[in-house]
């Protein structure tokens, strides 16, 4: 993270806010303390209001520790608004439970000053959901995690191997990868539907044209069949090259984590 271009940019601009996605979507990136501590000091220096998205908190993965912007100093919590849910930990989408952190106390007088509804209102199953998630949940995201760890190395010996001058670099945290495709020199934007990469055994299935040419973000959150070969029923391991496929059909779910097709930009692997 360039930490001296964004305060610059910060002054030229003469913005009020920042938002902070920490661990960050797409790039799995997980910041550290002392980078937050300069994020910190930047917001401090031009009195930032700084929106904290914290969603993928809980996917972070061992030898990296996600730090809550609010809990770096007093002042860090008086200006952050942190922002989280179980969504997207525990597989949730769509039940309409989200939290919302307010630290400026001037901006929860403001929202407590709004109809209660006007926002939309919280689904009772969805808090009901996320409180059964964040009480009871540990030992399934445990095992949600060593799948994800796997499946992320997975990828990145996939492309290391089959498309080394794609630029990839193994998450930190999230089910979700960026890829710098710009090498392959693909320059034909993607259009509504599926479109097929061959040299990679890539299938996207965007919702809309992507926004960021030259990229491409594929989640990782598949079942076994992504994570290698399964153990037959007498111990002995499946052949490695057989065909994989994880990639779910239109309107339909995958296995594990993976989001509706309808619902997502993202691109699925298919392994051969």
């Amino acid at each position: 993270m360039d930490l001296a271009a964004l305060d610059t940019a910060v002054a030229e601009s003469a913005c009020k806010a920042l938002v902070l996605v920490n661990p960050h979507n797409p790039t799995g990136r997980v910041h550290t303390r002392a980078e937050l501590e300069e994020i910190a000091a930047i917001a401090r220096r031009h009195d930032l209001l700084v929106i904290s998205d914290e969603i993928h908190a809980e996917l972070t993965y061992d030898s990296h520790r996600h730090i809550p912007f609010a809990s770096l100093s007093p002042d860090a919590a008086r200006r952050t608004v942190t922002l989280t849910s179980a969504t997207k930990a525990f597989n949730l989408a769509a039940i309409r439970c989200a939290l919302t952190h307010y630290g400026p106390d001037r901006l929860l007088a403001l929202r407590d000053a709004q109809p209660p509804d006007l926002y939309g209102a919280v689904s009772p199953l969805g808090v009901v959901a996320t409180e059964a998630a964040w009480r009871d949940g540990d030992a399934w995201q445990r095992d949600l995690l060593s799948v994800l760890d796997r499946n992320r190395r997975r990828v990145h010996q996939v492309l290391s191997t089959r498309l080394p001058q794609v630029r990839h670099h193994i998450p930190e945290a999230t089910y979700l990868a960026w890829f710098d495709t710009r090498p392959l020199g693909l320059t034909e934007p993607l259009r509504p539907g599926c479109r097929w990469l061959s040299a990679a055994e890539l299938r996207h299935v965007p919702r809309r044209p992507r926004r960021h040419p030259g990229g491409a973000r594929p989640s990782t959150a598949a079942g076994a069949d992504l994570s290698g070969p399964r153990p037959r029923p007498d111990g002995s391991p499946e052949d490695s090259e057989r065909s994989a496929d994880v990639s779910p059909r239109p309107g339909s779910r995958g296995r594990g984590l993976q989001t509706p097709v309808s619902n997502t930009d993202s691109c699925f692997f298919r392994f051969r």
